[in-house]
């Protein structure tokens, strides 16, 4: 995972270790501050995980995240509008195998959407 969220790295590492998990790696940076020879090893992604704030990805960060050549990406998003305007961007490399949406809060109009998106 990539996350530069301090809490929400703590959090995944106590949930990686609670669950006994050996194949989790996170990288504490921002995606559009992954450096291209992180790179290299693309290969080895089988899925990354992405929570970009309301606004969407980064025209960066979709590229640095191309760049890891993952086989899925598990997109989750509150906001449908940018979600549905990066996987577009994101279409000609990953092709939407499910999306789901989620109301987190009740009564109101707003919700979560997960997209899973496998590679072309």
């Amino acid at each position: 995972m990539i996350e530069s969220n301090p809490y929400a790295i703590a959090d995944g590492k106590r949930n990686i270790e609670d669950n006994h998990l050996k194949n989790i790696r996170y990288i504490s940076r921002p995606l559009e501050k992954l450096i291209t020879t992180k790179t290299k090893d693309a290969t080895r992604y089988d899925i990354v995980i992405v929570d970009p704030p309301r606004v969407g990805l980064t025209t960066v960060g979709i590229s640095r995240l191309v760049a890891l050549n993952p086989q899925r990406i598990a997109y989750i998003s509150c906001n449908p509008a940018t979600f549905a305007r990066d996987v577009h961007k994101l279409s000609q490399q990953y092709v939407p195998a499910s999306v789901s949406l989620v109301d987190m809060f009740p009564n109101t109009y707003h919700c979560e959407v997960l997209g899973i998106l496998n590679r072309r």
